[in-house]
C-alpha cells in the first residue's frame, strides 16, 4: 500500500499537462545559438506553469533539448561557448547544477547546488552558474 502511494505522490508532481508549453525570453548566446525555456502546467499544481526544458537553437534550428527532470530554474551559456549550465530540481530542495555538452547533449558534471556551507574546491563554471542565479532577473520565482 505505501509502495502505490508513493507511486502516486510521486506521478502526481511529476506528469506534465496536456497545455501548450509557453516560451520565456530567448537569450542570445555565441556563435549564432540562442535558448529559452518552456514552461508548463504540472499535474496536482494548479493551472501556473514552471519551466520544463530548455530549448537551443542554432541560427533559427532547434539542435538540443535539456530537462530539468522536472524543473529548470535557470540557465547559462557556460564559458565554454559549447556548453550549458543550468539549475534543475523538484518543486522543493535539492537544486543540482548541471553542465552539459550543446553538441552531444551529454551532461558532463551535476554537482549539489547552494550547499551549506560552501566547498573550498567548487568548479567555476558552478561559481558562474550560482552567482548568475543569485541576480533576480535570471531566475524563475514562483510564491
Amino acid at each position: 500500500m505505501r509502495m502505490a502511494l508513493a507511486a502516486i505522490v510521486m506521478g502526481f508532481a511529476l506528469a506534465q499537462g496536456v497545455e501548450k508549453p509557453t516560451e520565456s525570453a530567448h537569450v542570445s548566446g555565441p556563435n549564432g545559438l540562442e535558448g529559452w525555456t518552456l514552461s508548463h502546467t504540472f499535474e496536482g499544481l494548479g493551472a501556473e506553469q514552471f519551466p520544463a526544458e530548455l530549448v537551443i537553437a542554432q541560427r533559427g534550428q532547434v539542435i538540443r533539448r535539456f530537462s530539468g527532470k522536472p524543473f529548470m530554474w535557470t540557465w547559462m551559456f557556460a564559458r565554454n561557448k559549447n556548453r550549458v549550465a543550468y539549475i534543475a530540481s523538484p518543486l522543493h530542495f535539492g537544486m543540482h547544477c548541471f553542465l552539459a555538452d550543446i553538441k552531444t547533449g551529454k551532461q558532463i558534471a551535476d554537482y549539489e547546488c547552494f550547499a551549506d556551507p560552501r566547498p573550498a574546491e567548487e568548479p567555476e563554471w558552478v561559481k558562474d552558474l550560482e552567482n548568475f542565479a543569485r541576480t533576480p532577473t535570471n531566475v524563475v520565482v514562483h510564491p
